[in-house]
């Protein structure tokens, strides 16, 4: 089960754990923020801990896991944690899983021919000419922050509205120097 902390308040988190508690779940991902918070702010640090010492099942983390470090750090200081989620990291830096194990950093050419397979398997399996741009688009806020300077083309980027003027502006764009 994936579970924030609560709908309306952190407050509600030590009687759903209870809940949790009662049933033998084989992991409880928890992300610990409530409802409200959608993905903004930090996560709840208290209410983690919290299940860390009171969960009878086996714990998962998900939240703000962005890089190695934020990895190594989250590691340090919940060491009989076993696993994490990464979500939104994963897709800010796909090739995170692979520098968790102490593999290479993403480069220009892996995120380009990563963006290239997703882009065109979009364009396979979705109608019309707008709807992989739509989705391409919200990958690029994520993307975006790895490139210098990528203010203008990332503008053209989210303006797009034909294939032409979005494969122009990322074009553009991995031309920036790329700072990993």
């Amino acid at each position: 089960i994936k579970t924030r902390v609560g709908r309306r308040s952190p407050e509600e988190w030590p009687r759903l754990l209870e809940i949790y508690n009662r049933y033998p779940l084989s992991e409880l991902i928890v992300h610990p923020r409530i409802q409200s918070d959608l993905y903004r702010g930090q996560p709840r640090w208290e209410t983690f801990s919290y299940a860390v010492e009171h969960s009878k099942n086996p714990l998962t983390y998900n939240g703000n896991l962005f890089s190695v470090a934020d990895t190594a750090r989250f590691s340090a200081q919940y060491s009989g944690i076993p696993a994490v989620m990464l979500g939104r990291g994963a897709v800010a830096d796909p090739q995170i899983f692979n520098e968790c194990r102490g593999g290479e950093k993403l480069t220009r050419a892996q995120l380009q021919a990563f963006h290239d397979r997703l882009y065109a398997a979009y364009q396979e399996t979705l109608s019309g000419e707008k709807n992989p741009i739509f989705r391409m688009r919200e990958l690029w806020s994520y993307w975006a922050p790895l490139f210098e300077n990528p203010e203008k083309p990332l503008k053209k980027i989210r303006r797009a509205e034909c294939r032409a003027d979005y494969e122009q502006a990322v074009n553009t764009i991995f031309r920036q120097p790329f700072l990993t």
